[in-house]
């Protein structure tokens, strides 16, 4: 039986076979990723056979290449790859990494510009994250390998709304006192931003700082107010007619920041659950 790859597999290959060269051709991929795959163990139970009258006996069956192709123009599309090596030779069969793609390929763990990867590895990092930010994660990172960077934006803020809220909702089942735990609920739903619910919040984890880890206390102003308020900010930007534009570095950045983000705010999450407040 022919082995397959999954696509997530497949991207991720190619990124790989691009951190070794800027300069490239269509077939030089191809080759590269079968090699990749075959050095971590993939297609070795396949029948060798030949593709396209190419000499090179190959273990990749054909609509895994066809998959790497469309990726691979999928890249073009997505301002990671550009047609042409240098003003000699500019166009198709050669292709060049891009300033913005060197930047995507440094990136050894989450890559917004591998989405199924990024999505598999979120998971790994949260892996009880709520499906509504999986949801609006998903959608993000779709926008944003099609340049709709606002709307990615925009996304990823409801992912970060949702997020927030359930951290509020589980402060609020944490705290002992019921007469707090009431006062503390009638606040939160007499304010009708997200920014004045996560004041709330954040005065009641502050006023509770040392009940939990010392680590974890101090780090609520960096990893959790500076980039809450980071994707606030620049979502209420995109999500108003104000005129704002978003830059690709500036959405590519939010997702970038997001998995540790959630991370931390799961952690949150589960010391409310084994204690209370």
């Amino acid at each position: 039986m022919t082995e397959n790859l999954p696509q997530e597999v497949l991207r991720a290959l190619i990124f790989e076979n691009l951190s070794t060269a800027d300069k490239t051709q269509f077939v030089n991929i191809l080759q590269g990723v079968e090699e990749l795959a075959k050095s971590k163990g993939y297609y070795l139970t396949n029948d060798s056979y030949r593709y396209g009258g190419i000499a090179t006996e190959h273990k990749m069956p054909s609509d895994d290449r066809e998959i790497v192709r469309q990726l691979i123009w999928d890249m073009v599309f997505s301002g990671i790859l550009v047609p042409g090596s240098d003003e000699h030779n500019m166009n198709l069969p050669h292709l060049r990494v891009t300033e913005f793609g060197k930047k995507c390929i440094k990136e050894k763990e989450l890559i917004p510009y591998d989405p199924e990867g990024f999505i598999v590895k979120f998971k790994q990092k949260v892996p009880n994250a709520d499906d509504t930010i999986l949801f609006y994660l998903t959608e993000s990172l779709t926008c944003l390998r099609y340049n709709c960077n606002t709307a990615s934006t925009i996304m990823i803020g409801a992912a970060s709304e949702k997020t927030i809220l359930l951290l509020i909702a589980a402060v609020e089942n944490s705290i002992k006192e019921e007469a707090e735990k009431i006062k503390f609920k009638k606040s939160v739903e007499s304010s009708f931003t997200i920014k004045k619910k996560y004041d709330i919040l954040i005065e009641k984890l502050k006023e509770k700082k040392d009940i939990f880890p010392r680590q974890m206390s101090e780090d609520v102003d960096t990893n959790l107010s500076g980039i809450f308020n980071l994707i606030r900010k620049q979502r209420n930007d995109a999500g108003h007619p104000s005129g704002k534009t978003i830059q690709r570095e500036e959405a590519f950045a939010n997702l970038q920041l997001f998995p540790s983000y959630v991370k931390y705010v799961y952690d949150i999450i589960k010391f409310c659950e084994e204690n209370k407040i």
